[in-house]
């Protein structure tokens, strides 16, 4: 009867992981994350279809780097989580997911996913601290709220300088738009988003439950309790004067300098939690001002990706084609094609006829140096060299 009963109660907690796993799928902030997923993909094919006729890229790119960097930085996030003990309200967690909701419909704009869990931690403390009464707000508040928040700050900030990879260059999407002088100029945009499920260990006293925790198991009066949390992780950086490289190396930068005051503030906070207000003040402003900063950075870059008359403009390049293999990137202008001189991409489709199986290029880096690059072609089809041009 006791190995049954034993057997009962652990079949029980294993139920109750198993409702806590799947009722992580219907938080407001995954589905809406999804459906935001869904929106940029199909909108971006569309956009590219409209202006080049062709789509640049049909993977669906989007949702893969999703599922893939939730997975990947799930582990790291549990580690941090379980270890530290981090413990948020439940309708602290509403509010956080309301934040990140609206964070995700000006995620085209720019990047509010750390705005998010700052301003929810902000919120939460000076209305608890004016008394300040709302049923998206706690009744009361344990002595290290701040802290938990300064560590999910520099999670987010730690996994946004991993989502901005320097060498992923390839997903920049372009945009084109009409210059001053007549001429089409192209702005290139890097947008990378994923839902972290994070993993907090909350204690309930007298085997008490809410609609969103579920008891794990019983040591005397308490209860320890298992929820999901979904934590928003999104960059967003463009460049119109700058390199793909240099933009990506100065979010990076900032996003570190932000990961690591968050890790120094939540010591703070640890030790002295009525600091906790000021130190998520300081960080909101700095994210605040690092915004302003990344924009005015591209402000005062070389312009390079302007449409010219001298050559072609490279715009974009299609992954696994000649023009990937001869490692064109965008913004390269090619002054000949198989020794003929172009000044548009009519001349260079005619030129390419010349030769069906075969493809050599003068090509003028955005640096002004001057490069040789050669490939062979499909058979019977050279406008399947991959180059995507001004229309």
């Amino acid at each position: 009867f006791v190995i049954i009963r034993l057997n009962a109660k652990r079949g029980d907690k294993c139920m109750s992981l198993l409702e806590s796993f799947l009722k992580y799928f219907i938080q407001p902030l995954l589905l809406a994350a999804v459906i935001a997923v869904l929106i940029r993909y199909f909108s971006r094919v569309r956009y590219e279809r409209k202006t080049f006729r062709i789509a640049i890229d049909r993977d669906f790119y989007e949702g893969r780097h999703f599922l893939k960097n939730a997975l990947s930085f799930f582990f790291i996030a549990a580690i941090v989580t379980v270890l530290s003990g981090v413990s948020i309200p439940e309708k602290t967690i509403l509010m956080y997911q309301a934040l990140g909701i609206i964070a995700l419909l000006f995620g085209q704009a720019v990047d509010l996913s750390l705005t998010a869990v700052l301003a929810t931690g902000l919120i939460t403390l000076l209305c608890c601290q004016f008394d300040v009464r709302s049923f998206l707000l706690p009744d009361s508040l344990n002595q290290h709220f701040g802290f938990a928040i300064l560590v999910l700050t520099a999670l987010c900030a730690g996994f946004q300088v991993a989502l901005a990879k320097e060498k992923e260059t390839e997903w920049f999407t372009p945009r084109v738009k009409n210059g001053k002088r007549g001429r089409k100029i192209v702005g290139y945009y890097f947008r990378e988003m994923t839902i972290v499920p994070l993993i907090l260990l909350l204690p309930l006293r007298d085997g008490t439950q809410s609609a969103f925790f579920w008891p794990l198991s019983g040591i005397s009066d308490v209860h320890f309790t298992l929820f999901l949390m979904p934590l928003l992780v999104a960059t967003n950086v463009k460049t119109f004067k700058r390199s793909f490289s240099s933009s990506l190396r100065y979010y990076r930068r900032h996003k570190a300098l932000q990961c690591g005051m968050g890790l120094l503030f939540s010591i703070i906070a640890a030790f002295v939690p009525k600091s906790s207000l000021i130190l998520l003040l300081v960080m909101l402003l700095t994210e605040l001002i690092f915004i302003v900063k990344q924009s005015a950075f591209d402000g005062k870059g070389q312009f390079w990706y302007v449409e010219t008359s001298d050559g072609a403009r490279v715009v974009a390049v299609k992954s696994g084609t000649p023009a990937a293999k001869m490692k064109l990137v965008p913004g390269d202008v090619i002054l000949e094609c198989n020794k003929v001189k172009i000044s548009n991409a009519d001349e260079l489709y005619q030129a390419l006829q010349k030769n069906s199986a075969y493809c050599h290029l003068l090509v003028k880096t955005m640096d002004g140096e001057l490069k040789i690059c050669e490939s062979a072609l499909y058979a019977d089809a050279p406008h399947e060299i991959g180059i995507i041009l001004f229309d």
